[in-house]
């Protein structure tokens, strides 16, 4: 059974093909949202759980210059709070749509003042690799993520500011959303390294004895090679883009972090395609592995039958039923007492005599010593 096979994607959602754009249709399996609030800086943070549309509105209201929101939502079933977030944050309802379509790629749109990212962070079930999309909604004094299911990928953000990342809480949005890129893009590394072991637990038990079902496992873990890597490809674009935005509130000072962030993703995009060459060695090794064994069993076959051809040759001569009593030249050995023993060792004496050739010369048994 193959160990590593291709999981079923994420569900898509409802969207029908020409329907008008803008359409908010919610992904199927999604729990209802639930919102976390957290309003930060100048080195103060209050953490607001379980919050509706009305307390964001509140607490957006209420920020000071110097302080602003996350808002951190988990589930997207609720298609009309979606609709009033948007509506509440300004935000573009083709973003909104495309929240809730979980197959985007990974890309970076502009609505105004506001920055729309999508990432898809990669994941192992127990079927295999899968993605999950997460959508960051970046103003000027707040950050909106959106996940469709409740991992809680960024609750790291929050118990970093709690327990005291002064860096962190005194930073503005532009720094948060760095620590959010960061926190997304390192997750694929685990994956990464689980995909190596897959690998090298199949290189093992290539060398141990090819089958037909390790070409099957060979071209599922190609397959999800290849959807990383072009999920990897996307996101280095988005990253390669995005901190070159010349934006106020992306100050000179984070942009070092932006690219350290595109650092960790372009190392992951070059292992990714290390990971696709090394399928191709996998298939390479699986064929070299038949071939070595198809030539070892040439190899036996063609020896027993040259071993074979005299005693073939002895066999054919004795059966030409030639006549004795015609002549003293018609195969004389018939009439010999000892002449079926004799014909026995003779045939016996030339096969062994051919193996013991045959391992002086290093072709069957241990090879021989120079």
């Amino acid at each position: 059974m193959n160990p590593y096979p291709i999981s079923p994607s994420a569900p898509m959602t409802g969207r029908i093909p020409g329907a008008a754009p803008g359409q908010l249709i919610p992904p199927e399996g999604s729990p209802p949202p639930v919102m976390d609030a957290m309003v930060s800086g100048d080195g103060t943070h209050v953490v607001h759980e379980n919050v509706d549309l009305a307390r964001v509105a509140s607490l957006r209201t209420s920020l000071a210059p110097n302080q602003w929101l996350w808002l951190d939502i988990n589930g997207l079933a609720d298609v009309e709070l979606i609709a009033g977030l948007g509506d509440l944050f300004g935000f573009h309802r083709l973003s909104l749509e495309d929240t809730l379509n979980l197959h985007q790629r990974p890309k970076v749109d502009v609505y105004d003042d506001v920055h729309y990212l999508v990432l898809q962070v990669p994941f192992l079930t127990g079927d295999g690799l899968d993605f999950e999309q997460i959508s960051l909604f970046v103003g000027e004094n707040y950050v909106v993520s959106l996940q469709a299911y409740e991992t809680k990928r960024l609750m790291a953000i929050r118990d970093r500011i709690v327990h005291g990342s002064g860096r962190l809480a005194n930073g503005g949005t532009d720094y948060l959303t760095y620590v959010a890129l960061d926190i997304l893009v390192d997750q694929v590394f685990p994956v990464l390294a689980r995909i190596d072991e897959t690998m090298d637990t199949l290189e093992n038990r290539l060398l141990d004895g090819p089958s037909r079902d390790q070409v099957s496992e060979i071209h599922f873990l190609k397959s999800q090679v290849t959807r990383l890597r072009r999920m990897l490809w996307d996101q280095c674009l988005l990253l390669q883009s995005f901190p070159g935005l010349e934006e106020e509130w992306v100050r000179e000072a984070t942009r070092p972090y932006y690219r350290d962030v595109r650092d960790h993703a372009e190392r992951a995009l070059g292992l990714a395609e290390q990971q696709r060459e090394a399928c191709a060695g996998l298939y390479e090794l699986h064929h070299s592995v038949v071939g070595s064994q198809l030539n070892e069993i040439m190899k036996v076959l063609t020896i027993i039958s040259t071993i074979f051809i005299p005693l073939t040759f002895i066999v054919g001569v004795y059966g030409m039923n030639f006549d004795p009593e015609r002549s003293v030249w018609n195969m004389p050995e018939l009439n010999w007492k000892y002449g079926y023993l004799f014909s026995w060792g003779l045939m016996m004496s030339c096969a062994l005599g051919m193996v013991m050739l045959f391992r002086r010369r290093g072709w069957i048994g241990a090879k021989k010593q120079s």
